[in-house]
């Protein structure tokens, strides 16, 4: 049986200042985590992250928790301004709930990445997602 998969599409430069702007955030937005079924859990901080949500669209934003914070930037063809976005999703054959992964920039090497793919020529971000696992590439238009 095959496992149904997306590929998610992003402008890398937008990426890469949605990144910037989560790495140089004073404060950032609170994530849940239950260490163990049989604990309590509880808000940590999310740190420099990007979050892959999917709710009204499918995008990826920073995790600065100020007002200004970039706004995010939405998946080719998953934009709630495009009527069909949900739709496409259904098409996926994916689960249709909200969700939120958090992409941590620092540790994982992925704010390295992104500089580096854009210096190489790269422009676009592409996250092949799973229901269980994600994988990121990156592409020329």
């Amino acid at each position: 049986m095959l496992t149904p998969t997306v590929k998610l599409v992003f402008d890398l430069p937008a990426v890469l200042e949605a990144a910037e702007d989560s790495v140089t955030a004073a404060r950032r937005v609170t994530r849940w985590i239950q260490p163990h079924p049989m604990q309590p859990g509880m808000d940590v901080d999310a740190g420099p992250c990007l979050q892959l949500v999917r709710d009204n669209g499918v995008y990826l934003l920073s995790t600065n928790a100020s007002p200004d914070r970039k706004p995010p930037v939405y998946a080719d063809g998953f934009d709630p301004a495009d009527e069909s976005w949900s739709r496409r999703w259904t098409e996926t054959g994916l689960p249709g709930g909200d969700f939120t992964e958090y992409l941590e920039l620092h540790d994982s090497g992925l704010l390295a990445e992104i500089r580096a793919q854009l210096a190489a020529g790269a422009d676009l971000m592409v996250i092949a997602l799973s229901e269980h696992s994600y994988r990121i590439t990156y592409a020329q238009r």
